[in-house]
């Protein structure tokens, strides 16, 4: 049978899907970062305990030395505890995983504000304005939860954000 009225005409043509959103990348968010600080902590602390397990005993182990040696012994742990703390969060940052342990743990990564890998200068930049501003109250962190990026002051100084993978 033909239908009397002809060929049924098509309807119009479906419109072509709406682009993607441009979205940028998955900001941290603040649990996130505690949580990876938290992991760090624990994973230096255990670190700086073997290391200074070793350095405490040293003023006993030289008996006419005494006099002096608690000093130089108590600077050059607070001095290896700044240098390890230094080079753990530097180098990683840094480096091809772009995160510490902690952040790894999470799936966070450090990037700098082009997306790119940090360097080691923007790390070691961002490591010692967190340690220095962290002692004013923790102010610099709290920053996190107010800026566009979730990025705290060290990160704004370091041209640096934290994003998950």
């Amino acid at each position: 049978m033909t239908d009397p009225y002809g060929p049924v005409a098509p309807g119009p043509a479906p419109s072509p899907p709406a682009p993607a959103a441009a979205t940028g990348p998955d900001h941290s968010d603040f649990p996130a970062r505690l949580a990876a600080w938290l992991i760090d902590s624990v994973i230096l602390g255990a670190g700086m305990m073997l290391v200074l397990t070793v350095m405490i005993p040293l003023p006993w182990l030289f008996p006419s030395g005494r006099s002096g040696l608690e000093g130089v012994t108590e600077a050059s742990q607070v001095a290896l505890s700044i240098t390890l703390s230094w080079l753990y969060s530097a180098c990683q940052e840094s480096g091809p995983y772009q995160a510490t342990p902690g952040k790894r743990a999470v799936g966070l990564i450090v990037t700098a504000d082009d997306g790119g890998r940090v360097t080691f200068t923007q790390a070691t930049v961002r490591f010692f304005t967190k340690s220095l501003l962290s002692s004013i109250l923790y102010a610099g962190y709290l920053m996190a939860l107010a800026t566009p990026r979730n990025q705290a002051l060290h990160d704004l100084i370091a041209r640096t954000y934290v994003t998950r993978r």
